[in-house]
């Protein structure tokens, strides 16, 4: 005897729901695709590999130790080229006290444990050097410019670049 195997087809609204998934998936990958579309190009930051190894630059070979004045969140100096400074220069770069009223103490314990190494404080140009009788501040590069960033958002993709503006100098720092 032989058996007939058949099939169960599915029901209507089964081959219905599958229908609508699959709108719904290709209608939301063509519109991730759209807006991803406008990002491509774009090279977040661009820039940054250079202004990191013009900074280390001023150490001019040495391993040279970098301190940063801390600011705002993201547009800071800090932020954007602090890590890109250590990593891709090759010194040390660390930040600041968040007091400025701590730099001068601080200043001297970094020169004393960097002994030979050159020491460079990187200030906002419109911050003021602290001011103390038993420290000396060369000021050896000023760097301007500006980073193009997406804006971020929570709800939304981004749809324009925005520019995060730097102005800082760099300055070597001598205990007398």
């Amino acid at each position: 005897s032989t058996f007939a195997v058949r099939r169960a087809q599915p029901a209507p609204a089964i081959r219905r729901r599958a229908a609508w998934a699959t709108v719904v998936l290709v209608a939301i990958c063509g519109y991730q695709f759209s807006q991803s579309i406008e990002l491509r190009g774009h090279d977040e930051k661009a820039g940054s590999y250079g202004v990191a190894l013009l900074v280390a630059d001023v150490a001019e070979g040495e391993r040279g130790v970098f301190l940063w004045e801390r600011g705002a969140c993201c547009s800071a100096a800090y932020m954007l080229f602090g890590s890109p400074t250590w990593v891709l220069g090759g010194v040390d770069s660390a930040t600041l006290p968040v007091d400025p009223v701590e730099y001068p103490d601080y200043l001297r314990r970094v020169s004393a444990a960097a002994q030979e190494q050159p020491v460079f404080v990187v200030m906002s140009a419109t911050s003021a050097l602290p001011d103390d009788t038993g420290l000396e501040f060369a000021e050896v590069r000023r760097v301007t410019g500006s980073l193009a960033v997406w804006e971020e958002q929570s709800d939304r993709r981004p749809d324009r670049p925005i520019a995060y503006d730097f102005d800082f100098i760099v300055y070597r720092v001598t205990v007398t």
